[in-house]
């Protein structure tokens, strides 16, 4: 019985760990995305920090900023291309609908595609250098060769990314009666949520 209860007691301390890195990783993700330029290289340290928790190496402030400093820069660079991409394509967008002209549709037809290939690949992008270093260039092409590949996954990464923000956009109200919820974990959640699928398509890669 007391090596029950000692066994039991190991697992809570285990459990309570993990749910205290999780919240911690949340802050810090949440913290060093305020910049918003910054979003890039906090996803990256924040999936850095994930896959550690899944295997059972340090997760803590220490693990996320080391991982956040380094290749700070190009990943940096990375992020500032697919937000100007992405605003780009807003404005195209938004110009294009208020237009009338012959193949308006078709214009539209493509805007929406190349977003959506924008959001798969930028839910690919930062989990993969979190794993495997690489250059910009690199680390566009194989976003976009495993988006293709294992399409199915990427759609669901991609709408459990983006469901914080359509909440957001359409009930401000119902997004910040969660709020308490994304500050303490709801962002490192979703980031583990896709860690998790996405193991068997970076394991054949380690």
């Amino acid at each position: 019985m007391k090596q029950k209860s000692t066994f039991a007691s190991e697992a809570m301390v285990t459990w309570c760990g993990r749910i205290v890195s999780v919240v911690v990783t949340n802050l810090l993700w949440v913290l060093c995305c305020l910049p918003v330029i910054t979003a890039g290289a906090a996803t990256k340290a924040m999936y850095h920090n994930i896959y550690c928790l899944l295997q059972d190496e340090e997760c803590s402030a220490r693990s996320f900023f080391k991982a956040f400093r380094a290749d700070c820069g190009r990943t940096t660079a990375l992020w500032s291309v697919i937000l100007v991409a992405g605003v780009a394509l807003l404005a195209d967008y938004y110009l294009v609908a208020y237009m009338n002209f012959p193949g308006r549709m078709v214009v539209i037809g493509l805007i929406f595609f190349v977003g959506a290939l924008l959001v798969f690949v930028s839910g690919l992008i930062f989990p993969m250098l979190s794993q495997f270093p690489m250059s910009v260039k690199d680390a566009a092409i194989n976003g976009v060769l495993l988006s293709i590949a294992h399409l199915p996954k990427v759609l669901l990464i991609s709408a459990v990314n983006l469901l914080p923000w359509v909440l957001l956009l359409v009930s401000t109200k119902w997004f910040l009666m969660f709020g308490i919820f994304w500050l303490l974990g709801g962002f490192a959640l979703i980031g583990l949520y896709n860690a998790k699928l996405l193991e068997p398509v970076f394991s054949p890669y380690r």
